[in-house]
């Protein structure tokens, strides 16, 4: 369709005219769950191209706050809204306004009134901003790439009435922004088929002209000069349809791309007075939708309504009126096959009356036979609940070994532990003790075996050969090796639910501050990084490591504080390439991050860690990180697991969570 108009649609003027899916369940614990909605993958299958719903805006008598984004089946019934304010980021001062869909229609580009760029799942409910806002600037995106990996899009200067939109690109993750000089000198981009074709305009006015780009072509080949006012070319790059202005009246067109058939086939012929504001070709080509303004001014918008027509492109088919509203409609794409409608997302509080029982909590939904979507735990790791010293490498190995990592005192084995390992575990299996006798009573691995399971000691002389021990039983040549200090906790725990990513063996080592112990030098001295990688984990494990023969052979992963430090570990995107899920505990204590890290460890995603500390504003300002780790990952995310009860977290901050990684009304709390 005509981008040109983009605009002036959204401040409509006379002068300026020309399927439903179920909540999704809580994600196993396994991993392995698919995406929501994933990423485009561009032209090359082979599935046929199908006509689905028919995208439009809706804006009463030229409201533009009040646009809302709507969606219909190609013979009009089944109209619903799809979007508002809300996917422009909840602001009651912005709605979205041009909307192009990926080429595999699972991702649409969205531009906002108030000058950003979203990317958003195809149903609109979850949106994520990719461009910012420009001062001054209006923003149309007008085509994606043949690949989906690109978005195109005209800039308009707000400043300059008279300055034509000037096109740029940007990358679906937000990088790459730069201007667009492939498209030929005197050309406008109006939209990229699957297969790479381009609809391109030049000109203006009665010299107006439409001409197509094929892929690998250096020369456009003209389509029509005859005062084309609007264009939409078919997703399979194959036919063009235009709105031309001859002869004084409108004539309503298609043309095949090869420019097989010159001079096109007249659909329509209409009297000048039947305004025609935006058009958009069917998916298969075989069907061209219009709107059609109606005489009679209302105060601001000069018109009296809007309908919305269909038309075949084949044969002498006569025109079906599929809508008719006293507000301004405009149509904005039309869907290729079915809408899929993106999952609510889902938000747990995992927590108990204390620690242990939280730890329970955590492994119950992961390992329970009685909720739905888990599978059976093959292990168990047992570590002591007043001291974090044999722990730190312990959520990697609980979630690698597929099992909890469960909490217990000193002395004997918490009833409530016991009780949960016989409802998790087979007889027979193994339960990783960690930690000495002086750590973890001896009595405990009597207790393990009179459950009819068999006990296993990972113990060292101290917390540094604890974790080398615990690495050996990960993995002999582990993949991946994260260090990080253990004289504190938060950089380690954050380590361990990297660590347990990768499926080859992701081990955790401890440093004495920014000194390395000599059994984790040992360690570190097998290790090849031609064939592992290493990470350094917060300042003090960069700084321990830089002591060490790997110097300039591992990445550092490290912030000013420790909520800081876990999100350079969260962001790395090969250690969570596609995170579905994540993990939320606070940073200020380790016992809730630490079963927490096994849990989301196993989910091959994330924990991110807060902090109380408040801004001016009276916002904790690490959760603020945390829920800005979120809305960048919303397009994907399935769920969100809250660790620790009411006194760690408020419902309202637990929703708070939910409203960032989902959107607001998108989410259910469980």
């Amino acid at each position: 369709m005509l981008r040109d108009s983009r605009a002036s649609a959204r401040r409509l003027s006379a002068a300026a005219v020309m399927a439903v899916g179920m909540v999704a369940p809580l994600v196993a614990a396994t991993g392995g769950a698919q995406a929501a909605s994933g990423r485009a993958t561009g032209a090359g299958t082979s599935t046929p191209v199908t006509n689905g719903p028919i995208i439009y805006g809706d804006q009463p008598d030229n409201q533009p706050t009040k646009l809302t984004t709507k969606a219909m089946n190609p013979d009009g019934s089944g109209q619903h809204q799809l979007a508002d304010s809300h996917a422009c980021g909840d602001s009651a001062y912005t709605a979205p306004g041009s909307i192009v869909y990926a080429p595999d229609g699972t991702m649409a580009a969205i531009g906002c009134g108030d000058g950003q760029v979203h990317i958003a799942t195809a149903d609109l409910s979850r949106t994520a901003v990719i461009l910012p806002w420009q001062q001054n600037q209006e923003i149309s995106p007008v085509a994606w790439s043949a690949d989906g990996k690109t978005i195109y899009y005209d800039v308009l200067d707000l400043r300059d009435s008279k300055a034509p939109p000037v096109l740029w690109s940007i990358r679906t993750d937000g990088s790459g922004k730069a201007p667009v000089t492939t498209v030929p000198a005197g050309y406008r981009l109006q939209s990229i088929a699957a297969d790479g074709t381009m609809s391109l305009t030049s000109g203006a006015g009665s010299n107006s002209s439409v001409s197509v780009l094929s892929p690998g072509a250096s020369t456009p080949r003209l389509i029509s000069s005859q005062e084309v006012g609007l264009s939409s070319l078919s997703a399979d790059g194959t036919k063009v349809a235009t709105v031309e202005y001859q002869y004084g009246a409108i004539f309503l067109k298609v043309y095949n791309s090869d420019g097989s058939n010159s001079g096109g086939v007249t659909l329509a012929k209409m009297p000048p007075d039947n305004t025609i504001g935006t058009i958009a070709l069917s998916p298969d080509g075989h069907q061209l939708a219009y709107t059609r303004y109606l005489p009679g001014a209302t105060p601001t918008s000069g018109f009296s309504g809007t309908q919305i027509w269909t038309i075949g492109t084949e044969g002498a088919a006569l025109p079906v009126k599929l809508t008719e509203s006293a507000d301004v409609l405009s149509l904005e794409a039309w869907h290729s096959g079915p809408l899929s409608q993106t999952p609510r997302g889902v938000v747990q509080r995992l927590a108990g009356a204390d620690r242990i029982g939280t730890a329970v909590a955590t492994a119950d939904a992961a390992y329970s036979p009685l909720h739905p979507g888990t599978t059976r735990a093959k292990t168990a790791v047992i570590s002591r609940a007043d001291s974090f010293a044999d722990a730190l490498a312990g959520n990697a190995l609980a979630a690698q070994k597929h099992g909890p990592l469960l909490l217990t005192g000193s002395a004997s084995l918490d009833p409530r532990v016991a009780h949960e390992l016989s409802a998790l575990l087979d007889a027979d299996s193994t339960v990783y003790v960690l930690g000495g006798p002086q750590a973890l009573s001896p009595q405990i691995d009597a207790q393990i075996r009179a459950l009819g399971m068999t006990p296993k000691r990972l113990a060292g002389t101290d917390r540094f050969s604890t974790a080398t021990a615990i690495a050996a039983e990960v993995a002999t040549h582990p993949h991946t090796v994260l260090v990080a200090t253990g004289t504190n906790f938060p950089d380690a725990l954050a380590a361990g639910a990297a660590a347990a990513t990768d499926p080859d063996g992701g081990v955790v080592l401890l440093t004495d501050d920014k000194t390395v112990p000599s059994a984790t030098r040992a360690y570190l001295n097998s290790v090849n990084p031609a064939t592992t990688k290493v990470y350094g984990v917060g300042r003090q494990g960069v700084a321990a490591l830089n002591t060490t023969a790997l110097t300039g052979h591992f990445t550092p992963l490290a912030g000013d504080d420790r909520c800081g430090t876990d999100l350079a570990v969260a962001n790395d995107t090969t250690l969570f390439p596609a995170p579905l899920a994540a993990g939320v505990a606070t940073g200020e204590n380790w016992p809730d991050a630490l079963s927490g890290g096994a849990y989301v460890g196993a989910l091959k995603s994330p924990l991110l860690l807060t902090e109380h500390s408040l801004d001016s504003m009276g916002t904790s300002i690490s959760v603020v990180h945390a829920d800005f780790w979120l809305m960048a990952h919303t397009l994907t995310l399935q769920q969100v697991s809250v660790f620790g009860g009411s006194a760690v977290y408020g419902d309202s901050y637990v929703k708070g969570f939910g409203q960032a990684a989902f959107g607001a009304g998108n989410f259910d709390v469980r």
